[in-house]
Protein backbone atom coordinates (compact mmCIF):
# COMPACT_ATOMS: atom_id res chain seq x y z
CA UNK A 1 0.00 0.00 0.00
CA UNK A 2 1.53 3.58 -0.40
CA UNK A 3 2.75 5.80 -3.46
CA UNK A 4 4.73 4.42 -6.54
CA UNK A 5 7.11 5.61 -9.18
CA UNK A 6 8.27 3.82 -12.15
CA UNK A 7 7.02 0.22 -10.73
CA UNK A 8 8.54 0.69 -7.42
CA UNK A 9 6.91 1.60 -4.06
CA UNK A 10 8.30 5.70 -3.96
CA UNK A 11 6.93 7.82 -0.65
CA UNK A 12 5.24 6.45 2.30
CA UNK A 13 3.26 3.22 2.35
CA UNK A 14 2.84 -0.28 3.75
CA UNK A 15 4.32 -3.63 2.97
CA UNK A 16 3.53 -7.26 4.19
CA UNK A 17 5.26 -10.12 4.64
CA UNK A 18 2.82 -13.71 4.50
CA UNK A 19 4.92 -14.72 7.64
CA UNK A 20 3.25 -11.68 9.21
CA UNK A 21 6.31 -9.20 9.07
CA UNK A 22 5.21 -5.56 8.40
CA UNK A 23 7.18 -2.10 7.60
CA UNK A 24 5.40 0.70 7.54
CA UNK A 25 7.18 4.02 6.33
CA UNK A 26 9.58 5.98 3.82
CA UNK A 27 10.21 3.98 0.21
CA UNK A 28 12.46 5.19 -2.23
CA UNK A 29 13.04 2.65 -5.46
CA UNK A 30 10.85 -0.40 -3.49
CA UNK A 31 12.91 -0.43 -0.43
CA UNK A 32 12.83 0.88 3.07
CA UNK A 33 13.99 4.56 3.19
CA UNK A 34 13.28 6.83 6.04
CA UNK A 35 11.86 7.36 9.02
CA UNK A 36 9.78 4.10 10.05
CA UNK A 37 8.80 0.44 11.81
CA UNK A 38 9.56 -2.82 10.63
CA UNK A 39 7.28 -5.28 13.04
CA UNK A 40 9.21 -9.20 12.87
CA UNK A 41 6.98 -11.95 12.47
CA UNK A 42 8.01 -12.70 16.08
CA UNK A 43 6.50 -9.45 17.11
CA UNK A 44 9.78 -7.51 17.54
CA UNK A 45 9.72 -4.00 16.35
CA UNK A 46 12.31 -1.54 14.95
CA UNK A 47 11.49 2.03 14.71
CA UNK A 48 14.07 4.04 13.57
CA UNK A 49 15.59 5.88 10.53
CA UNK A 50 15.89 3.50 6.83
CA UNK A 51 18.85 4.20 4.83
CA UNK A 52 18.30 3.39 0.90
CA UNK A 53 21.69 2.12 -0.45
CA UNK A 54 21.77 1.10 -4.35
CA UNK A 55 23.74 -1.99 -3.49
CA UNK A 56 20.72 -3.69 -1.99
CA UNK A 57 19.39 -3.69 -5.18
CA UNK A 58 21.54 -6.05 -6.30
CA UNK A 59 21.43 -8.35 -3.42
CA UNK A 60 17.55 -8.14 -3.00
CA UNK A 61 14.95 -6.80 -1.10
CA UNK A 62 16.29 -5.36 2.40
CA UNK A 63 14.49 -3.98 5.11
CA UNK A 64 16.51 -3.49 8.66
CA UNK A 65 18.88 -1.89 10.57
CA UNK A 66 22.10 -0.28 8.40
CA UNK A 67 24.98 1.06 9.10
CA UNK A 68 27.29 2.91 6.37
CA UNK A 69 24.66 1.79 3.79
CA UNK A 70 24.93 -1.79 4.10
CA UNK A 71 22.59 -4.29 6.03
CA UNK A 72 23.80 -4.02 9.79
CA UNK A 73 21.80 -5.15 13.12
CA UNK A 74 18.38 -7.06 12.68
CA UNK A 75 16.85 -7.11 9.33
CA UNK A 76 14.92 -9.25 6.97
CA UNK A 77 16.16 -9.73 3.23
CA UNK A 78 14.43 -11.58 0.35
CA UNK A 79 16.05 -12.55 -3.18
CA UNK A 80 15.11 -14.58 -5.77
CA UNK A 81 11.99 -16.39 -3.47
CA UNK A 82 14.62 -17.23 -0.40
CA UNK A 83 14.20 -15.12 2.68
CA UNK A 84 17.09 -14.40 5.16
CA UNK A 85 15.30 -13.11 9.05
CA UNK A 86 18.31 -12.19 11.47
CA UNK A 87 21.40 -10.61 12.02
CA UNK A 88 23.44 -8.60 9.70
CA UNK A 89 27.08 -7.39 9.87
CA UNK A 90 28.52 -5.44 7.39
CA UNK A 91 25.80 -6.30 4.87
CA UNK A 92 26.11 -10.62 5.28
CA UNK A 93 24.15 -12.41 7.39
CA UNK A 94 26.17 -12.99 10.50
CA UNK A 95 24.58 -13.83 13.89
CA UNK A 96 21.43 -15.97 14.55
CA UNK A 97 18.84 -16.07 11.87
CA UNK A 98 16.28 -18.22 10.05
CA UNK A 99 17.27 -19.05 5.85
CA UNK A 100 14.29 -20.06 3.92
CA UNK A 101 15.54 -21.26 0.35
CA UNK A 102 12.79 -20.74 -2.28
CA UNK A 103 12.20 -24.24 -2.50
CA UNK A 104 11.39 -24.41 0.88
CA UNK A 105 14.10 -25.82 2.67
CA UNK A 106 14.96 -24.16 6.22
CA UNK A 107 17.92 -23.54 8.27
CA UNK A 108 17.91 -21.85 11.70
CA UNK A 109 20.98 -21.49 13.77
CA UNK A 110 24.25 -19.39 13.71
CA UNK A 111 25.62 -17.55 10.31
CA UNK A 112 29.24 -15.99 9.82
CA UNK A 113 30.01 -14.16 6.69
CA UNK A 114 27.32 -15.32 4.94
CA UNK A 115 26.87 -19.02 5.73
CA UNK A 116 26.05 -21.15 8.07
CA UNK A 117 28.18 -21.63 10.71
CA UNK A 118 27.78 -24.17 13.70
CA UNK A 119 24.89 -26.88 14.02
CA UNK A 120 21.38 -25.25 13.27
CA UNK A 121 18.05 -27.04 12.55
CA UNK A 122 17.71 -27.80 9.50
CA UNK A 123 14.62 -29.08 7.42
CA UNK A 124 14.59 -30.18 4.18
CA UNK A 125 11.53 -30.43 1.67
CA UNK A 126 10.50 -33.33 0.40
CA UNK A 127 12.86 -35.92 2.19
Amino acid sequence: EGGFKHGNTDGVGRFAWPDGAIYEGGFKHGQANGKGTYTFADGAVYEGIYTYAEAFRAHGKYAGMTKGGKAHGRGRMTKDGAVYTGEFRDGQADGNGKYISAAGDVYEGRFKGGKPDADGKTKMVGV
